[in-house]
Order: structure tokens, then sequence, then C-alpha cells
């Protein structure tokens, strides 16, 4: 080994051991010491430069943040408030005190691998920079803007503050109050248009077929939609909407809301990879999100439908009514009929078909609850398959046959029980 080796070798080696007993015994400062006296609420300006990508500026506007450069976005509020509580919260190990010169090739503090700078309301700005790893594990030099001192500090501060512009953009499509309620849903698909409308408690199909529908699907298409996040956004976004599938988009849905004269809306273009491209109806930008939404947005009309045979409690209904040809039996609520109720709303169909029975009904039943009428039509077995509809829907029910045979029981002894 050259003798100019060893001898740097040497001085490194030195210089290392003086900067560890420094780490180790320097006792200017009280471990754990607060970095800045700033408190989350009162920063209005953050810069992140890192040397990896362009400078990043969060400002605070009223109750949020938005990032100013190098993009124009709303920041994620999450994201943001980890940052801010990293600033007012974080916490040196030591000070390496006066002595310790910031601009020493060891620190890395000339160079900085990461800057966060502050302003605050009525104050002055502020902010942290990082160098290199110190000889202790989990643990780096870093510098304040506004003082000298070179500090020791984990390392886990900077991972936390070290975001892209990706990082901090707020995913979200659409921003609705968490506690509006959606009224209308309809899907534009190219061959047909599904529109579901929310009264109360319950959801209707009203086009292309009327029906009951299924209230716990509809409920989550509305509520996946309203939270539905980007998940990347394409390259080439300033391309023509065709290149995107996007300039006359073939699936698109609409959701409006009770409390909103405006509905949101999700053109739905052409896939890439597990993703697809989209646009919201207010925002000409190009985002791409997961696929998984055409799942729910391609289903047959029919798949939309509740396959509940009676929506109700049998706690909820005041009277029924068993109509068989001529003959009428009319019941109560009570123990009577209660095994009967509790069969018809526990049961479901195994299939929703688009065609109605040509046959008349083996039973009518009607059910009231609170001023509002339920009517059945139960058919007796044809070629082993057993049928009911609902009200005046344009679907069926195809039930189970040891259904049939319950309720077959149940019906007919109720209807002898109340008379002819």
């Amino acid at each position: 080994m050259k003798r100019s080796t060893l001898v740097a070798a040497g001085a490194l080696l030195v210089l290392g051991g003086a900067y560890y007993w420094m780490e180790r015994e320097d006792g200017s400062s009280t471990p754990q010491d607060t970095v800045f006296e700033v408190t989350a609420d009162t920063i209005e300006r953050i810069e992140i430069r890192d040397t990896s990508a362009a400078p990043i500026v969060l400002s605070r506007e009223g109750d949020h943040f938005e990032i100013a450069s190098p993009v124009t976005a709303l920041a994620d509020a999450e994201e943001v408030a980890l940052i801010l509580s990293n600033l007012a919260e974080m916490r040196y190990v030591r000070s390496m005190g006066a002595e310790a010169d910031a601009s020493t090739p060891a620190f890395g503090l000339d160079a900085p691998s990461l800057e966060v700078r502050f302003e605050v309301e009525d104050g002055l700005p502020d902010g942290i920079r990082f160098g290199n790893d110190t000889i202790t594990p989990r643990t780096q030099y870093a510098q304040r803007i506004s003082e000298p001192d070179v500090l020791i500090v984990a390392d886990h501060l900077s991972n936390n503050l070290r975001k892209t512009a990706w990082d901090l953009r707020d995913k979200n499509l659409f921003h609705i109050d968490p506690s509006w309620q959606p009224q209308t849903i309809t899907i534009h698909r190219a061959s047909d248009t599904v529109v579901a409308e929310n009264v109360g408690p319950t959801w209707t199909l009203s086009s292309p077929i009327h029906a009951r529908a299924d209230v716990v699907q509809l409920a989550r298409l509305a509520d996946r939609v309203r939270h539905i996040e980007m998940v990347a956004l394409p390259e080439r976004s300033n391309s023509p909407l065709a290149n995107f599938g996007l300039e006359s988009p073939t699936l698109r849905i609409q959701v409006s809301f009770h409390e909103s004269p405006e509905p949101i809306v999700l053109a739905i273009g052409d896939e890439k990879s597990i993703d697809v491209y989209a646009k919201t109806g207010g925002d000409d930008g190009i985002y791409l999100v997961e696929s998984g939404i055409m799942d729910e947005l391609v289903k047959e009309p029919k798949q939309f439908v509740s396959g509940q045979l009676l929506p109700l409690a049998p706690g909820e209904v005041t009277a029924i009514e068993i109509t068989v040809g001529d003959k009428i039996a009319r019941h109560e609520a009570g123990p009577t009929v209660f095994s009967l109720l509790r069969t018809l709303s526990a049961t479901t169909a195994e299939e929703i078909v688009t065609f109605l029975p040509t046959v008349a009904p083996s039973y009518v039943v009607e059910i009231t609850a609170r001023d509002i009428v339920k009517k059945l039509a139960i058919y007796e077995p044809r070629e082993g398959e057993v049928y009911a509809t609902r009200d005046d829907e344009d679907v069926a029910l195809r039930l189970p046959t040891e259904t049939w045979l319950r309720l077959d029981k149940l019906l007919d002894t109720a209807l002898a029980q109340g008379g002819g």
C-alpha cells in the first residue's frame, strides 16, 4: 500500500474517532431536546428540497394545504399532518457543539441529501438539512437553517420528511361531504342505461327494468365512486382524449346526492395493464384508477336487483292477507302467522330472471306494514322450478324448492285458519 494512502486512511480514522467521541462525550445539550420551538398549526408554508427531484412547495390555504410547486393540486391532509407533526415534535439526540465545523465533508451538510424549510405566521423562517449517517447506527447528522451547530438525529426523521409530489398529492377524484346521502345512480353503457333511485331506506331500479334494487350493493357502489382515488397519472396526459378512450366513453357513472344539485360524474376509458383511464365530469384531467371499478359497472341490470323476497322484518308487519282463487284469509300480525312471515322475510332468490310467469299464481300475499302494502305472488313448481314476483316488478325470483314446500304448508294453514 502506498505511503500516501496509509496517511490518508490514518487521518480519516483519527477524524472518525474524534467525531465518535464528540458524539458520545459532548454534554452541551440534554438528550432528546426539541429541534424547533414551533407548533403544527402555526406553519404556513413548507418547502422540501430533495437532491433527486424538483423542490416541492406546500402552502396553507384556509383549513387545508395545497401543493404550489412543481404542480398545482390539493395536498393529502394525512401526509401533510405527518410532516407538520414531525417538524413540531422533532427532537435531536445531542448537539456536537460549536467546535464542530458544519462544512466538514464527513457531516455531508454542505450538500445535504434533504432539506426542509418552513415559514410560520409572525415568525422567522427555519428548517433543517440532513447529511450523512453517523458512526452510531440509525442516526445521522443534521443542522438547523437558523443555527450553526451540528445535531445528531434519528435517521427515521429524514425518511418521514422525504416525500415526492405524488406522495403529497390528494388522490381523491371527488370531495363529497361524508354526511351526504346518494339519491340516484346512473350508469351509461353502450347497450343500455341503468338507473337506480334512492327513496328513504330503499333503492329502486327504474331502467332498463323496474325492480326493487339491492340496497347494500348500490350503497356500496355509490360509496366506491365517491371515494375513488387515482393510482397514477398517465404519461402524455396532454394528448387528445381519444388516445385514452375518453373522447366518447362507452362507460360512465353519475351519482347525485339529496344535498346537492350537482352530481359527480366518472367516465371510464381504455384499460392499461391492471388500471383504466378515467376523467371526471368537471375536470379536464386524465387519471389512472383501479380497473376493479369496471366489475361493478358492467353487471347485467338484473344483478342489481334485490333477491330478498320480503324486505320486512316480522315485527314490522301489522297485517297479512292471503288469496287463493276466491278464498281470502286476513290475519293481524301475531303468533298465528309469525312462522310464515319469518320464512317470507328470510327467503332469498337463487336467481333473478327477466321473464314473468304466464300462469295464475298459486298464492297472492299482501303484507301491510306502517301503511305500506307489499304484494307477493307465488307460483307452484313447474318443471321443477319455483318462482315468485313482487308488486309490479319486471323480474321474477327463482326460489329454492324446499322453500316452496315450507311456504305451501304455512300459507295453506294460514288460509284455513283465517276462514274463506
